[in-house]
């Protein structure tokens, strides 16, 4: 094919040409690779065979042709908008929508066993109480071992610290996730009611948060050393798209194009997830999980192994796309002119168990995390309520174990 016959030419003279003509030459291939991979067909299709044949063999070409091939993630976390105008992603833009959400990832460390001061969210576990540093009056606290009217106790299943994620994501990508930049908020569940049906009681479940106050507060560690937290996490942004209800509407390139960019946008919080690592002793442990692959494959690549989707903060969920689910919200949480539904949280307990695979030093789950983290979970509520802390209505739907 000429374009990739023209990008083998401008890698092997990299050396020979003068700055000014390698930019000119580079500048026109971009723009004429872009047009062919937002057109589609068969020419797209040799570039993107091209991009994989040149794995292990020419890294230069296989660079050269990532840079216009494969979006930015990262970037994008800044600048969605500029995802949607990426060339594999023009054509579909018109049929997604993406929000980016706190996508809690576990903390790579071999023995899960660090200052809680430091990660401050876990699954399972028990929630952590909260004083004053200076010896002043506790924090207000809320119930936080919730019962069933039946008495039975509720489980623990998450604790995020908004506050702290505040202060390493941001404010401004906590809103733009529509989440709240303050408090800590916790989950409780009973772990077997479905809340599919309208009929299902509410009070088998619970969410929590509690207001931090602007002076010093230490996070105390759970009263029970029999529950300490099960698995500590370190949160990272992410981007999560929006499926069309109809699918389709998708056509087979695009359903593949779609694909392709919902594995990129899922990964990308597993790839900017760094083992935490303060006495150096995880380098090992690490290379052992993950291979010694300078150039691991990518989604665009045919042994690509999709991710399990992680948990996550806020984003999109599958009751946003209509159908049983949807209805069950829409009986239960009515709503008023304007207002919506959002996703508040999802628990994916696949995921954890694949984070905690990528160091092979790791024990598996203990029992009662494995307990609490037996089916995967979704938390919604109405978009008003989210915004003004209001947790205390909210609805959840637990999968299948």
């Amino acid at each position: 094919m000429e374009i990739v016959a023209r990008w083998r030419a401008l890698v092997a003279s990299s050396a020979s040409l003068d700055l000014e003509s390698w930019e000119r030459e580079h500048a026109g291939l971009v723009a004429a690779t872009a047009a062919i991979l937002e057109q589609g067909g068969p020419d797209r299709d040799e570039v993107i065979a091209a991009f994989r044949a040149a794995r292990g063999v020419d890294e230069e070409l296989r660079s050269a042709l990532a840079g216009v091939l494969l979006p930015a993630p990262g970037l994008a976390l800044e600048d969605p908008e500029a995802l949607l105008d990426h060339p594999e992603v023009r054509p579909i833009a018109g049929l997604i929508r993406i929000r980016p959400a706190l996508a809690l990832t576990v903390l790579r460390q071999s023995d899960q066993q660090v200052d809680v001061e430091i990660h401050r969210s876990w699954f399972a576990g028990s929630p952590a109480q909260i004083a004053c540093v200076d010896g002043g009056a506790p924090a207000p606290e809320v119930d936080l071992a919730p019962r069933r009217p039946d008495g039975r106790p509720l489980t623990h299943v998450l604790q995020v610290d908004l506050r702290a994620e505040s202060r390493n994501q941001g404010a401004d990508r906590l809103a733009g996730a529509g989440l709240p930049d303050d408090g800590i908020l916790n989950l409780f569940h009973d772990l077997e009611t479905l809340g599919t049906q309208a009929h299902d009681d509410p009070s088998a479940w619970r969410v929590t948060w509690r207001a931090v106050p602007d002076d010093d507060v230490a996070l105390v560690p759970p009263r029970d050393p029999a529950t300490p937290p099960a698995v500590l996490l370190n949160p990272q942004m992410m981007l999560t798209i929006e499926r069309p209800a109809d699918r389709s509407q998708l056509g087979g390139e695009d359903a593949e194009r779609l694909a392709r960019l919902s594995a990129l946008v899922e990964a990308h919080p597993y790839d900017s997830n760094p083992p935490f690592d303060p006495v150096g002793d995880l380098d090992d442990h690490f290379d052992e999980a993950v291979g010694d692959e300078a150039d691991p494959p990518c989604p665009w690549d045919d042994d690509f192994v999709p991710v399990e989707p992680l948990s996550r903060m806020g984003g999109f969920g599958e009751a946003g796309h209509g159908g049983a689910l949807h209805a069950v919200l829409r009986d239960r949480l009515p709503l008023e002119p304007g207002d919506g539904y959002v996703l508040l949280l999802a628990v994916s307990p696949r995921a954890v168990e694949s984070e905690l695979a990528t160091l092979a030093s790791m024990e598996p789950l203990e029992p009662e995390a494995r307990r609490v983290l037996a089916a995967p979970l979704e938390v919604w509520a109405r978009a008003r309520d989210g915004a003004r802390r209001d947790v205390a209505n909210v609805w959840c739907f637990l999968g299948d174990r």
